[in-house]
């Protein structure tokens, strides 16, 4: 239970309500720069909407520019709607009236408007006329007067300068519309211009002074279930001949409600309850209009909230692991106070132990009072969990070929999670990549990483067998992408040989995986100077002489061999110079006769040749 004081709450200000009526002769931020005009039943005044402004003119504007350029330059007084701008009649007299309705019989009321004078200070060869205003406030039953007030001369400022003129009154019991006139009581021609906003009436009402008790340490808003609080008001006498009251209740300060039976200047909540945490206030009226949002005030909204906490009241991640950050709090506001393992006390919110230990596991109490006055006792046990994981997946390695490797993270006990998907204690692996694994036990985990490479041995092929010509070289290319040492069996190790001599050719190749060896033989022999090309073939099927081909003494690197016809039609084409020619096209026998042949063909030692002729195609 809570402990039960008293506290205040500040006396309302008077005729600080809603406005009951106001005239902001309207515009917003969007809206055009010029106003429609008023009514003709409120002014009789001309209006003008743009140009200069006469006497005995006026204007619903935002700005007062541009109009005579002496004018003061200045915004409505809100800074985004409009204003009536006038320029004062030569001869004294009204110029805005109008019936307000709807107003609280016998209350008290405060009539405020906003006026500028729009003759700047210090800036005329001769002294124009200051505007002087006067408000008269009427009865509309009797046009009795209730109250008027005379400004003065308005006074001109170095800027456009808004200044407030009012004054109190009161409208007599079973009247509830008045007539307010402003008049202008200096003549016009010469100056007497001015600007007028904000036309307001705001209902004026005692000032009421609120108190609450029950609540925690006199905080005059926390209390705790159960909790008997009591909220009560002073009113401030001489408003109303018979007052009224009535209490109402508000989740959000927005939507008010009145509660049932609340009708005195006392509030009872013998048995508070979380429902009945939120925000009250006291409404007083004349008798008759407290049900009327015009005709009432209301005192501060004034804020209670019962707490009900329950346990567990105590937060906390537990049980972690040595070298975690352990952490408890409680999610109330209030006076705690916590007993450790160790027998020491502490006073925070929370505590916070970052790297901690497994002597730090042990009982914790906590002896909380919330600022409601709620009073709650906890205590947890909470485990450090001391973390004897070992993890080791071993240093990055190399996997040669088809090798595998097991990786293995064992722990009793323990549950894995690899980052191929896999939960068991070990996996085997053979392709390059990252492998990586955590390992759970309880509140703690470890892990680990590993690099895995992957190299296959090199490969190498020399070429078959071949003949060159004497007199030309021949190159051996042993490159392989992945080799990083060559060794000839002259001890050479280069990767490309160029030769020039009839033999057997060895190298061998390696890396950390392996080593391999080819052997090619080359026999350098009389050639030909150039290759010998038939003048004539018979492709009968005989077997003999049955292809036309040129025949070669000597290796060849590159071959292209291309058949025309008698009208220049490509025909035939080979890169072999082992295909030859068979006497067809496209699948059919060629008629008898001559075609021309183009050959392009590149020595090993890399000249390139080119011959053309003709071969006489017999059947």
């Amino acid at each position: 239970m809570g402990l039960c004081l008293h506290a205040s709450v500040p006396v309302h200000a008077q005729c600080t309500g809603s406005p009951i009526f106001q005239e902001t002769f309207g515009g917003n931020a969007s809206s055009p720069e010029v106003g429609p005009p008023l009514p003709t039943t409120v002014t009789t005044y001309q209006y003008v909407s743009q140009g200069e402004i006469q006497d005995g003119q006026y204007s619903i504007k935002k700005t007062t520019g541009p109009m005579f350029n002496w004018f003061a330059n200045g915004k409505d007084h809100t800074g985004n709607g409009y204003m009536m701008i006038v320029n004062a009649s030569y001869d004294p007299g009204k110029f805005y009236e109008k019936e307000i309705d709807g107003l609280c019989q016998g209350s008290r009321f405060y009539f405020s408007a906003w006026i500028a004078n729009l003759l700047p200070r210090n800036q005329y060869a001769q002294t124009p006329l200051d505007p002087a205003v006067r408000f008269l406030i009427r009865s509309a039953k009797t046009g009795d007067t209730l109250a008027q007030y005379a400004t003065g001369t308005i006074p001109r400022y170095d800027v456009f300068t808004w200044t407030e003129y009012g004054m109190p009154f009161t409208l007599p019991p079973g009247e509830s519309s008045l007539i307010l006139t402003i008049f202008n009581d200096n003549p016009g021609g010469n100056g007497n211009d001015l600007a007028l906003d904000d036309i307001t009436f705001t209902l004026c009402g005692p000032a009421i002074q609120t108190q609450v008790s029950g609540t925690y340490q006199n905080n005059g808003q926390f209390a705790c279930v159960h909790d008997h609080i009591t909220l009560s008001a002073t009113v401030e006498a001489g408003y109303y001949r018979e007052p009224a009251y009535q209490w109402q209740f508000s989740k959000d300060q927005q939507n008010w409600n009145d509660i049932a039976g609340a009708t005195g200047l006392t509030l009872d909540i013998p048995d508070a309850q979380p429902a009945d945490s939120g925000w009250y206030r006291l409404l007083a009226a004349e008798q008759g209009n407290i049900q009327s949002p015009n005709c009432r005030v209301s005192s501060d909204p004034i804020p209670v909230f019962i707490e009900h906490p329950a346990l567990p009241i105590i937060q906390t991640h537990a049980p972690v692991c040595e070298q975690d950050t352990l952490s408890l709090a409680a999610a109330f506001a209030g006076t705690y106070q916590w007993l450790l393992p160790d027998g020491s006390i502490r006073t925070d919110s929370a505590l916070i132990f970052p790297n901690a230990s497994p002597a730090a596991s042990g009982n914790y109490a906590l002896h909380l009072i919330t600022r409601g006055g709620c009073v709650l006792d906890e205590s947890r046990w909470i485990q450090v969990q001391a973390n004897t994981l070992q993890v080791n997946l071993g240093r990055d390695t190399l996997l040669c070929n088809a090798d595998s490797l097991q990786l293995n993270a064992f722990n009793p006990g323990a549950t894995y999670q690899w980052n191929t998907g896999e939960q068991t204690a070990s996996i085997w692996v053979k392709q390059a990549g990252l492998y990586a694994v955590q390992v759970s036990q309880g509140a703690c985990s470890k892990s680990d990483s590993i690099r895995i490479d992957h190299l296959n041995q090199p490969s190498v092929f020399l070429g078959p067998d071949t003949t060159a010509c004497l007199g030309d070289t021949f190159s051996l290319n042993a490159y392989s992408p992945v080799a990083t040492a060559y060794r000839w069996q002259d001890g050479s190790d280069s990767i490309r040989r160029t030769i020039y001599q009839s033999g057997a050719y060895i190298v061998e190749e390696s890396n950390v995986c392996g080593t391999v060896r080819d052997t090619i033989r080359v026999d350098f022999i009389s050639c030909a100077p150039e290759l010998l090309v038939p003048n004539a073939f018979t492709p009968n099927g005989d077997g003999i002489n049955d292809r036309f081909r040129p025949k070669q003494t000597f290796a060849l690197r590159s071959f292209s061999m291309t058949i025309y016809d008698r009208w220049g039609n490509e025909i035939f084409h080979t890169s072999d110079p082992q295909t030859g020619w068979d006497g067809t096209a496209h699948g059919r026998p060629c008629d008898m006769g001559a075609y021309v042949w183009y050959i392009v063909y590149q020595k090993q030692n890399g000249k390139t040749f080119q011959a053309k002729g003709t071969v006489l195609l017999i059947r």
